[in-house]
């Protein structure tokens, strides 16, 4: 069954079947959309333009019959005592029957434009959303490691100070991400509701002369705009913000540098991830990762290649360093 949503002030965005569309009173500007497709007003969309409307105008019909204003000719039916009980029966009756026959029109040609021979498609069932279970980073500190190039960089520091993740408005805005339906412990499909959230509303804009990393609410605050470094920063914020760990890393190679964000999913069961992500983004998902000394995976968050996803490929670097954010750790690429 398909699942439909709908951009309408005052109203849920779903989700919804079809049947339930006919009730909101749809109007032809809002916004619609089947699934993770894309956008379009609900008279662009033939599906519901031929149920909703068809609809809303027979029960507008029928509503004008129970009212008393159906004219005919010069005559206009003004008493509810002089209207035919059988004549309103058998128009509800010939409203619901027409409803019928133009939502087996919509499915039929639906069918016939997804597939050159006629079958029905049933859309595959989701799949269990894993839960990420991890362990957080704890590093083996030593004495002298304020010596250490990414120490002295000021890196570390400048990153950890950016990732606000415990300003209130910055997680509310996160919050406000994660649907419902992934709601609980941090999960995959909260991991990618954030993902898919700033990397699609992501507008790469320049830093000013020299180098400048933005603070991950003023980020959000300017409508998602700024260089990778600040894609970085919001990302690993989010995902920090929600229950979740992950690191930034500043990588080089022969070309120039790049920063990209992962996410500790420590020994989470890989074919549960794997089928999750092939069920949300349509395609069979090879799950790209590194795996640290502890042995906890961390999964590429990156928006480098295509497909832009959780899992994704990494820039091709050759050297660079990592920053753990919450454990306040640096340590030099080595893999």
């Amino acid at each position: 069954m398909k699942i439909y949503y709908v951009l309408k002030s005052n109203t849920p965005p779903g989700p919804y079947n079809l049947g339930e569309l006919v009730h909101l009173g749809l109007a032809k500007e809002d916004l619609v959309k089947i699934g993770q497709g894309d956008w379009m007003k609900a008279v662009d969309h033939p599906e519901i333009r031929a149920v909703v409307f068809n609809s809303q105008r027979t029960a507008e019909f029928a509503s004008d019959i129970e009212d008393g204003y159906i004219a005919s000719g010069k005559s206009v039916i003004a008493n509810k005592s002089e209207k035919s009980p059988k004549l309103l029966k058998w128009i509800i009756i010939s409203a619901v029957i027409i409803s019928i026959i133009v939502m087996a029109v919509a499915i039929v040609v639906n069918v016939e434009q997804d597939s050159s021979s006629i079958e029905l498609v049933v859309e595959e069932s989701a799949p269990l959303n894993p839960e990420i279970n991890f362990n957080y980073s704890s590093h083996d500190k030593k004495m002298f490691d304020f010596l250490k190039p990414c120490n002295l960089s000021g890196d570390l520091k400048e990153l950890i100070d950016r990732c606000d993740y415990s300003n209130p408005n910055t997680r509310n805005t996160i919050l406000g991400v994660i649907s419902s339906e992934n709601s609980g412990n941090f999960n995959v499909g909260q991991m990618c509701d954030v993902y898919n959230y700033i990397e699609q509303n992501w507008k790469y804009v320049n830093d000013p002369k020299g180098e400048y990393v933005a603070y991950a609410s003023e980020t959000l605050n300017n409508g998602l705009a700024g260089d990778c470094d600040d894609f970085a920063v919001v990302l690993a914020t989010a995902i920090i913000s929600i229950g979740g760990e992950a690191r930034i890393s500043y990588a080089y190679n022969s070309e120039g540098g790049h920063a990209f964000t992962e996410v500790n999913i420590g020994k989470t069961d890989f074919e549960t991830i794997t089928k999750y992500l092939s069920w949300r983004y349509k395609e069979n998902v090879d799950v790209i990762y590194k795996t640290d000394k502890s042995g906890n995976h961390w999964i590429n968050l990156d928006w480098f290649a295509e497909p832009k996803r959780p899992g994704g490929e990494y820039f091709n670097y050759i050297e660079g360093n990592r920053y753990y954010i919450l454990d306040k750790y640096c340590e030099v690429i080595n893999d």
